[in-house]
Parts: C-alpha cells; sequence; structure tokens
C-alpha cells in the first residue's frame, strides 16, 4: 500500500529515513502484552482510558523526571546569581543583597545551600549585635 508517498504496512508508517512507528495504541499494548478492549466497544471514557497503563513509561518516571528537570533549573538560576554577586564583589554594585539571594534560591532544592545561608544570617545577626551594642541609641559611641 502506498499514502502520500509513505510505504504503509500493517501496524506502521514510515518513510525510507524513519524507524516503523506504531500506528495503533491496541498494537503497542499488544506488543507490550497490556490487555486491551474490543476496537469496535471502544469507549473514551475517562475511566476506561485510565484503566489501561502506558507501556513505555510509568507516572513514577515522569516524577523523577520533572524531579530531575527541577533541580537543574535552580542549580543553574541559583549558581548564577551566586556568580553575578561574586562579580558584583570587585564592580559597584549591591553584592551582599544578590549573593544571599542566589543562595536563597539555591536553598529552595538543596540542603548545602540552606545551611550555608543560615550560617550566613547568624554571622550577620552576631555582627550587627556586636556594633549595635557599641553605640547608644542616639548613633553616638558611648563616652
Amino acid at each position: 500500500l502506498s499514502h502520500m508517498g509513505a510505504r504503509v504496512e500493517r501496524g506502521t508508517i514510515h518513510h525510507a529515513a524513519c524507524l516503523p512507528l506504531p500506528v495503533c495504541r491496541t498494537e503497542v499494548h499488544a506488543a507490550a502484552g497490556v490487555p486491551t478492549p474490543d476496537p469496535g466497544q471502544r469507549s473514551d471514557a475517562p475511566s476506561d482510558r485510565a484503566a489501561v497503563p502506558s507501556p513505555r513509561h510509568p507516572p513514577a518516571f515522569y516524577a523523577r523526571l520533572w524531579r530531575l528537570v527541577r533541580r537543574l533549573a535552580v542549580l543553574v538560576i541559583g549558581a548564577t546569581v551566586v556568580l553575578v554577586g561574586v562579580v558584583l564583589l570587585v564592580t559597584p554594585g549591591p553584592a551582599f543583597v544578590v549573593i544571599p539571594l542566589g543562595l536563597a534560591i539555591l536553598a529552595g532544592e538543596f540542603l548545602w545551600a540552606r545551611r550555608l545561608l543560615r550560617y550566613l544570617r547568624d554571622q550577620v545577626v552576631r555582627a550587627a549585635g556586636r556594633v549595635s551594642g557599641r553605640f547608644s541609641r542616639d548613633g553616638r559611641p558611648p563616652s
């Protein structure tokens, strides 16, 4: 058989440069050993479609893939913001605002960044307490 320049065989449609692709979901399921309903009694009800699992990838695969993609995106964005902050240390700019912002982005996904951010916050609070103890309420050093 031929259709618009493509060679058509039972179960596949492919061109000379393409790999065979499944045409019918029923045949894909049959190849994977998954039972399918009779094609003459096909139902589009969501419960019928959900009862037949996909033979290629289980839902857990997509959850792991999404988690990996999300972690990679957070790593790239957070590291970029931290690196911009490091550049701002030697150029004019708010490096002491940008670096913690990058660490906060990373801390949303990585425990090491959360611990580093907490350590830096504690150090800033401790330094602010030492500085504020050296001055009176009106801003002048004690006499």
